[in-house]
């Protein structure tokens, strides 16, 4: 079992903002294994910031390579390929930092009720009756 240490964090962090995914990471030297990565992203907070920010570069480089691939499109040929590399470039990006690159999910939620009849129901769950409540009123 692998201890915890911030120099040893701060290389995990390193190395996914270099591109690594964890299964990489693990087979480095004297790095832990992808398990222990995730469970000390939940048991140390400032790990997880900074592994959060690593995925944020490593997204961010991602996005360099797509500008840097539309750049070197000439042709025919190389355009498809281009094509098909900014695809898996676009889908590795959205994995990586989705809150930055994944695809945007909007919820919307519409409810309709007849206003009479819930005042009526939240009336009867009271005990309140229409002659109490007139009683209520002419006290007032």
């Amino acid at each position: 079992m692998t201890i915890y240490s911030k120099q040893l964090a701060e290389r995990i962090c390193q190395a996914i903002a270099d591109g690594h995914s964890l299964a990489a990471i693990e087979k480095m030297e004297k790095m832990p294994c992808k398990r222990t990565i995730i469970r000390w992203r939940t048991e140390h907070a400032e790990f997880d910031a900074a592994y959060r920010d690593a995925r944020t570069v490593d997204a961010i480089n991602v996005e360099d390579q797509v500008r840097q691939l539309v750049e070197t499109v000439n042709c025919k040929d190389s355009a498809a390929a281009a094509r098909e590399k900014f695809q898996m470039l676009k889908w590795l990006a959205a994995v990586k930092s989705p809150r930055e690159y994944g695809n945007r999910t909007e919820v919307s939620h519409e409810t309709r009720m007849n206003l009479a009849e819930a005042i009526s129901a939240a009336r009867k769950r009271a005990g309140m009756t229409s002659q109490n409540i007139s009683q209520r009123s002419s006290n007032e």
